[in-house]
């Protein structure tokens, strides 16, 4: 099971400046929260296709900027197989200053992932769970700095893995703000509606994470499910209908009302009060709490071979919700499938310490599947030494 080993006092975040202040929590220098290494890795695996060409609409999706403005293909300035760290791909753009941003990063790495979503996961047991998912960016900046465009809509959490990163807040026209400066190890918190500048130093490598917090995005994001469950329901493909103009008039001199119009609207109407939805609605949220609001998530692992003398354990939280009659919602990793009937029940407790998959099919082979699903998730893992 995960522990929270990250140093940040969640509870003086939680408690004195969540949706209020920005304030940087002091970390470990020695110890930063992600693996630098790894961290880098991810950002050159993320950074691959790009080298070739630009790509578009594309997750993770990789910029590269410069005092020039936005370089939209950037080629061999981004991070290749021949650069083994960071220190080598900053020396081999000889001194350049620019910001190299890679937006969703983590579903290219579980271990990544799984890291961030343990470290996460103690702040929202404390001020709740997002609804909408969680904008994870790596930044690798060396004397740069860039205006957050986004800091208006969503709160943003910075970890510092390596260099120095510094931070106006506030209205920078009239008045400075506030400056925070964070360095290695360090968490930097900025509430959502204040605009901030951030300045990159030192080979800056970073984690943000971007979470929504202005309230006409659940509205959006319901309204889009809403849209897409109507979608589904038309046979013909929902085409666009013409209409002439002006509309014709009725014999009583009235214009009529714009019926395909008005019959989309019912739809909708009627759509945002079907069972369905509320449906995928849980389903989403399942997903969504497991993830801790990382999404999207990395693709499912290959199940493991097991075998009655397999040791094996959970390795993270399950979350469960009640589905329709005789079935329940497992989402694991974000990751979500229906369990039917009552032979999981009790599953979990036992293997939160490690037991052998031969006591746990001991009454058949019924729960089998179950666990090979758990493992391809990564919700189980097989201990080494057993065999």
């Amino acid at each position: 099971m995960t522990t929270d080993d990250s140093a940040v006092d969640w509870d003086t975040l939680a408690d004195r400046h969540w949706d209020r202040t920005p304030v940087v929590l002091r970390g470990r220098e020695e110890e930063p929260p992600v693996a630098v290494d790894r961290a880098f890795d991810v950002v050159v695996a993320a950074a691959a296709p790009f080298r070739a060409g630009t790509r578009f609409r594309a997750l993770p999706d990789v910029r590269f900027f410069t005092a020039a403005g936005r370089i939209r293909a950037p080629g061999d300035r981004l991070p290749g197989p021949d650069d083994p760290t960071v220190d080598h791909y900053l020396k081999r753009l000889d001194g350049e200053p620019g910001l190299l941003g890679v937006e969703q990063p983590l579903m290219l790495d579980a271990v990544l992932w799984s890291r961030v979503r343990d470290l996460i996961r103690p702040l929202w047991q404390r001020v709740g769970f997002p609804v909408l998912p969680v904008v994870a960016e790596l930044t690798i900046g060396d004397d740069y700095g860039r205006d957050d465009a986004g800091a208006s809509t969503h709160a943003v959490l910075t970890w510092v893995l390596r260099g120095r990163l510094e931070v106006r807040t506030g209205d920078l026209r009239d008045r400075p703000g506030d400056t925070l400066r964070a360095g290695p190890g360090d968490l930097l918190y900025r509430p959502a509606g204040l605009r901030s500048r951030e300045s990159h130093e030192n080979g800056c490598l970073a984690l943000h994470l971007r979470i929504p917090m202005d309230p006409r995005l659940p509205s959006a994001a319901v309204t889009g499910l809403i849209a897409d469950l109507l979608q589904a329901r038309r046979a013909d493909g929902g085409r666009v209908p013409y209409l002439p103009f002006p509309p014709p008039r009725g014999s009583d001199g009235a214009v009529p009302p714009i019926a395909p119009l008005v019959s989309v609207g019912e739809e909708l109407s009627g759509a945002a009060g079907d069972p369905e939805l509320n449906r995928i609605l849980r389903i989403q949220w399942a997903r969504r709490v497991s993830a801790c609001g990382l999404e999207p998530v990395p693709e499912p692992g290959t199940p493991a071979a097991l075998t009655p003398d397999h040791l094996v354990r959970l390795t993270g939280e399950v979350v469960r919700m009640p589905d329709e009659p005789g079935a329940t919602l497992w989402a694991v990793n974000g990751h979500v499938f229906t369990v039917r009937g009552t032979s999981a029940d009790g599953l979990l407790d036992r293997l939160r310490t490690p037991v052998t998959v031969g006591e746990l099919t001991a009454g058949g082979d019924g729960l089998l599947p179950l666990l090979h699903r758990l493992s391809a998730l990564r919700g189980i893992e097989v201990l080494e030494g057993s065999c």
